[in-house]
């Protein structure tokens, strides 16, 4: 059986291909846990107008230090849901959006205030037309679950955006 990772959207966006949707942890190149949420909201529901990121993939030719990597083909974001305790948490994301133009991409780690996530954390990549890090920390003051979000922030022209080598502590 076939299973399509990142998103999850469902068969209608994949033909020919039996799709597995799944609300239990599966792992997705180094991630450890990464859990999936419903066809159309970054909550499960389909209230939010948050939508999925219809254009994200893998792409084998770019990656640091070598391929494959995630990419976002359009203006959007993918994201996953990452598993956190008490203590100082920190997570860091190669980035590389081959036209450095302003709108740069960015990790948010979303509000979740049982683990002591009070607001949105925002962590930018700097200007570059190679790959470049960046790290979006705060301190868990509890158990739970953080959804990571990995923009393509390029509006205008389609740009596309890789994401590589994503490390948590």
């Amino acid at each position: 059986m076939a299973m399509v990772l990142a998103n999850l959207s469902g068969p209608a966006l994949v033909p020919m291909v039996d799709v597995t949707i799944r609300r239990s942890p599966i792992a997705v190149g180094g991630l450890g846990i990464c859990i999936c949420s419903g066809p159309s909201s970054w909550d499960g529901t389909n209230t939010s107008e948050r939508h999925f990121q219809l254009n994200a993939r893998r792409d084998d030719t770019e990656g640091t230090p070598s391929p494959p990597c995630l990419a976002l083909d359009s203006w959007g974001f993918w994201r996953f849901r990452w598993a956190v305790g008490p203590g100082n948490r920190s997570l860091t994301c190669f980035a590389k959006q081959v036209s450095n133009v302003a709108n740069r991409p960015s990790i948010v780690l979303k509000t979740n205030t049982s683990v002591g996530l009070n607001a949105d954390v925002t962590a930018v990549m700097g200007s570059s037309a190679d790959w470049i890090s960046a790290t979006a920390s705060f301190v868990a003051t509890g158990t739970g679950m953080v959804w990571v979000e990995l923009h393509n922030n390029c509006l205008g022209i389609p740009d596309t955006c890789y994401f590589d080598r994503i490390s948590v502590v």
